[in-house]
Parts: structure tokens; sequence; C-alpha cells
């Protein structure tokens, strides 16, 4: 069902009978709460809004009304972008959250992490990273305000000691991806070896 237009304008300037100068100019504050103003310097002019919100979001009708001739109208729809909340990480044992580091795993074990992600406009594509590649790209939604994304590492080896997890979410081109960064710690097995050498000419063994 198409929206209805409001029945009181927004703003207004009217420049009918005086000068541009000395134009009469009007506007609603109590829904743009002084927000809104015109450009008359841009060409076309503008209507300017600062501070935009989510409820600025819809169908806008620019109405120009002349002396003489016919009135014009033209209409464009203002979509409102929210970027998402910064990712929470959350352990598959406890479920949850984790800050800076995560473990010690010992090697050969797995690790399991749940990246969450609420808020956003559109809806955010999440992903993990390792060393700054890619390693899961797959998120589900939770609902109409959580994304998340479950990362799986099989059998972790020494490699992984102090790896670098990023998870990032974004839902435009105009703004930074949010992200948390977190460390693998790791118990890691050492291997100590020793070597055994013939003193022929002492007749003793040296370790």
């Amino acid at each position: 069902m198409p929206q209805a237009f409001p029945i009181f304008p927004l703003l207004s300037y009217d420049s009918r009978k005086n000068s541009m100068t000395e134009a009469r100019n009007w506007a609603d504050k109590k829904t743009l709460g002084g927000r809104g103003h015109f450009d008359l310097q841009s060409s076309p002019a503008s209507l300017v809004l600062d501070s935009v919100r989510a409820g600025d979001e819809g169908l806008y009708r620019c109405r120009v009304d002349f002396k003489k001739s016919p009135t014009r109208n033209a209409r464009t729809n203002l979509t409102v972008i929210i970027p998402p909340h910064a990712p929470t990480i959350l352990t598959k044992e406890e479920g949850q959250p984790v800050w800076t580091m995560v473990g010690p795993y010992n090697e050969g074990e797995s690790l399991t992490l749940t990246c969450q992600v609420d808020g956003g406009k559109p809806t955010p594509r999440v992903v993990w990273l390792m060393n700054g590649e890619v390693v899961d790209e797959k998120s589900e939604t939770q609902g109409p305000q959580r994304v998340t994304n479950t990362l799986t590492l099989e059998k972790l080896t020494r490699s992984h000691l102090h790896a670098a997890l990023v998870c990032q979410a974004s839902n435009n081109n105009h703004s930074t991806p949010v992200q948390t960064i977190i460390n693998i710690e790791m118990n890691c097995e050492f291997y100590v070896g020793f070597s055994c050498l013939k003193d022929n000419k002492r007749g003793m063994d040296k370790f």
C-alpha cells in the first residue's frame, strides 16, 4: 500500500511575494526538531537533514508552486543505514563472552567460538578472519536484530599459538566494519633431545 503524504509540509520556502533574501521560511519543529533546512546555494536547491535518524527514512515529496505555471512535484525515497553493534564472541563450552584471549588449548584439541552481532540495518554480514585471512563467512540470522557465525578449528597445532581471530561485521560500503579481536592461547608440547658421546681416550660417556 503506498505511503500517504503528510497533511502539512515539513519545510516551506516561499519567495512568490518577496525577494529571495526576504522569502518566508517555515519548518515543522515537531517532525524534524530543527534538524532540517533548505540549501539554496546548491544547484538545484536541496533539503538538508542534520543528524539523520532511523525515523527519517521514508518517501519525500518536493512540491513547487509558481505564480503562473503549473505546480510541479518530485519524489525521492530516503533509506537510512544503521551500522551494527560491535561483535560479541562466545565460547561453546560456557556460552560466555571472551575478550582479548581464549584458551589455553592443548595441541590436537578443537576450538569452537560463536560471534554474535546485534542491530544493524540492513542485516549485517558476519565473517571470521585469522591472521588477516577469511576462514568462515557463513553467518545465520537468529532474529530481526541478531546475526551469528560459529567458527570451528579442528586439531589445533603449534602454529595456532597467539593467532589473531577477528570477528567482523559490516552492512554497507560507507562506514568502517566493526570488529572484535581475540588471540588463541595454547599449551604446546616441547621435546628436549639429548646426545651421548663416547670419549675413547678417557673411557667415559658425555651427556
